[in-house]
């Protein structure tokens, strides 16, 4: 960032961004892992963000967001709350519980919903290595409904 602006450099070439740049992933196969063709790899071997990476410049900082449809988002928190190990219902149970979570903590009213630490919900991308999990975010449905605003509560049994 330099005088509100964003600087790209790449060996011989520069780019002014202006205040903001997008950078837009390719659509990923139904029920599949994204791959690194679909979506962004900010490091070689490393995991995969599928979604549209928006920088700002905020207060002379650059403030990410990830745009990213609720199923990819689960792919990316799933392995962060369980591993691969746990049986398949807990995995399941734990896919609708984070979908829930995400889903009551949307807020049109700022840049962003979650943010991808303990504060939300870990979000750490997508593994190949974590497949297992992404397999039983796709197999816990929810009925339908529809989404307003209300008071999540949580309750906790003994024994």
């Amino acid at each position: 960032v330099r005088e509100g602006s964003i600087y790209l450099a790449y060996e011989a070439m520069n780019l002014v961004a202006g205040d903001s740049i997008r950078m837009c992933r390719s659509a990923a196969t139904e029920n599949t892992l994204p791959t690194a063709h679909e979506g962004l790899q900010l490091q070689p071997g490393g995991n995969v963000y599928p979604g549209d990476l928006l920088f700002t410049v905020q207060g002379g900082y650059l403030q990410p967001v990830l745009t990213i449809g609720l199923e990819d988002y689960l792919l990316g928190v799933l392995p962060y709350e369980m591993n691969n190990t746990f049986p398949l219902e807990a995995l399941k149970a734990q896919a609708v519980c984070a979908r829930t979570y995400a889903l009551s903590h949307a807020d049109a009213f700022r840049a962003y919903d979650l943010t991808d630490t303990a504060d939300s919900q870990v979000f750490g991308g997508v593994s190949a290595s974590n497949a297992n999990s992404g397999t039983n975010v796709s197999s816990s449905p929810l009925p339908p409904f529809t989404l307003s605003p209300f008071a999540p509560s949580v309750s906790t049994y003994a024994g």
